[in-house]
C-alpha cells in the first residue's frame, strides 16, 4: 500500500514557480488606469461577471489604488452598485459628506479630524486614508450606489447620537443629549487606554443611553432603525471577548440579512444587478471562511450560481513592502523558512518590484482534482476559496488622512 501511494504520489507534477509563471500576467497602473496584458485580462473577467469581490487586507494602499483603477471599468460594463465593509448609517453619513463637495480628501480630513478630537478614534472605518478617498471619490463620480452592510463600528456611537437628534424635529432636552454624548466620549477613552475595557457592554446596560432613546420620536422609522442597528452592534462586539464564534456568526449573519435586503431593492431597477464587494478576506472567501462562518463570499457564490452568472472572487498576496530600515528600501516577504511560506511559495515568487501580477487559481483545479499536479495544502485551499490572486509592486500602509492633534 505504501509503494502504491509513493508511486501515486510521483506520477504527478509538483506545483512550482515556472508552472504558476504560465498562469500569470502582468500590468501596470499609470495615472489610474490599468495598462498591459494583464490589464485586458482582467477586463474581460469583469465584462463576463455580474459580481466581483475585493477580499482586502485592510489599511493597505496599493488594494486602494487597484480598486481607485478598476472603477471606471466597472462603470463602463454597467456595474452600479458597490458593497462596503461598515454600517447602513455610516454608509449615508459618508454620503452626505462626500456626494456634493469637489475633493473627498479635503471633506474627510476636515470630518475625521474633527471627530478625532473627541474620543481619539476614527468614525468609521476604512476610508481614514487619503488612498481610500480616492477611490470613494472615484466610486462617486462613476456614479456608483454605496451601500454598507456591516456593524456599526463601535467607535461611531458619537457620530451616530448627533444624527439622531438631528433626525427628531421635537427634541427638546438638550441636558439628556449633553449627558449622553458626555458618557459616550468618557466610555471611549477609558476603552482606548485599556483594550479590555467592557465599553460595548456598558453601552447596552446604560440607563443614560436608554433615557436619551426614550427622547426620541421612535415613531419615526429612521430613528428606531438606528437605535436597532446601534444596539445589535454593540452586542456583536460584546459578544467578540465572551463567545468569538456567537460574535463572528451574528456578524456574518448580519451581512448577508443586509446584502439580501438591498440586492432585492437592485432588482427592482436592475435584472441583472452588478455588484462590486470590497471587504475583508475573511468576509469575501468562498465556503467555510477562515472564521469558520459561511460568510459574504459564499452567500455571493451561491447567488450567481443560482443566476447562472459569474462572481470573480479576487484575493491578494504580498511580497514587496517599502521599509526604508532595510539597506535595498523594502523588505521581501518570500524570504524565510516558515511553512507558511513554503507552501505558497510558487505562488508568492510571482511578485514582482515595479509591476502589478495576477494569477489565475482556477487554473490550478482541474490538474489538481484529476491528480496531475500535486499542491500544498494551503494552495489546495486558496484555489477554491477565490478565483484570482493579485501581487501588487513594492507595497506599503495607506497615507493617514487626519489629523491627531488639535
Amino acid at each position: 500500500m505504501q509503494a502504491m501511494w509513493i508511486m501515486q504520489v510521483h506520477s504527478q507534477d509538483t506545483i512550482s514557480v515556472d508552472y504558476v509563471r504560465t498562469l500569470t500576467h502582468e500590468f501596470q497602473i499609470e495615472n489610474g488606469k490599468l495598462i498591459g496584458n494583464g490589464a485586458n485580462f482582467l477586463k474581460d473577467e469583469f465584462n463576463n461577471s455580474q459580481f466581483v469581490l475585493i477580499g482586502e487586507t485592510h489599511g493597505d494602499a496599493k488594494i486602494s489604488e487597484f480598486t481607485n483603477a478598476i472603477l471606471p471599468e466597472l462603470a463602463e460594463m454597467e456595474f452600479k452598485y458597490f458593497c462596503l465593509e461598515i454600517g447602513p448609517e455610516s454608509t449615508k453619513i459618508l454620503k452626505e459628506i462626500c456626494s456634493k463637495v469637489p475633493n473627498v480628501q479635503s471633506a474627510l480630513f476636515k470630518f475625521y479630524s474633527d471627530y478625532y478630537v473627541k474620543v481619539k478614534d476614527k468614525p468609521i472605518p476604512f476610508f481614514e486614508g487619503k488612498e481610500d478617498a480616492d477611490f470613494l471619490q472615484s466610486a462617486l463620480e462613476n456614479n456608483f450606489s454605496l451601500f454598507g452592510i456591516d456593524q456599526e463600528y463601535y467607535s461611531s456611537t458619537l457620530l451616530l447620537l448627533d444624527k439622531l437628534k438631528s433626525l427628531d424635529n421635537g427634541f427638546s432636552s438638550e441636558l439628556i443629549y449633553d449627558r449622553a454624548c458626555q458618557y459616550v466620549r468618557e466610555e471611549q477613552l477609558k476603552s482606548k487606554e485599556n483594550k479590555n475595557y467592557p465599553m460595548t457592554e456598558n453601552f447596552l446596560n446604560s440607563s443614560i443611553l436608554q433615557d436619551f432613546f426614550n427622547n426620541l420620536d421612535t415613531t419615526n422609522f429612521e430613528i428606531s432603525n438606528i437605535i436597532h442597528n446601534l444596539k445589535l452592534s454593540w452586542e456583536i462586539y460584546n459578544q467578540h471577548s465572551k463567545n468569538r464564534f456567537k460574535s463572528l456568526t451574528l456578524r456574518a449573519e448580519l451581512m448577508k440579512k443586509e446584502f439580501s435586503k438591498n440586492y432585492k431593492l437592485f432588482l427592482e431597477r436592475d435584472a441583472n444587478p452588478k455588484i462590486l464587494i470590497k471587504m475583508g478576506s475573511f468576509h469575501t472567501e468562498r465556503g467555510l471562511s477562515s472564521n469558520s462562518v459561511y460568510d459574504i463570499g459564499t452567500l455571493v457564490s451561491e447567488l450567481a450560481d443560482f443566476n447562472r452568472t459569474q462572481d470573480l472572487n479576487i484575493g491578494f498576496m504580498f511580497r514587496f513592502f517599502k521599509d526604508e530600515e532595510e539597506p535595498s528600501g523594502y523588505f521581501d516577504n518570500s524570504i524565510g523558512t516558515s511553512d507558511w511560506l513554503l507552501q505558497r511559495r510558487a505562488l508568492m515568487l510571482q511578485g514582482k518590484i515595479d509591476q502589478w501580477v495576477v494569477i489565475d487559481l482556477r487554473k490550478l483545479r482541474e490538474p489538481c482534482l484529476n491528480k496531475q499536479l500535486w499542491c500544498y495544502p494551503a494552495i489546495r485551499e486558496l484555489m477554491f476559496k477565490m478565483d484570482l490572486i493579485v501581487i501588487p509592486p513594492m507595497d506599503r500602509e495607506i497615507e493617514i488622512n487626519y489629523k491627531t492633534e488639535e
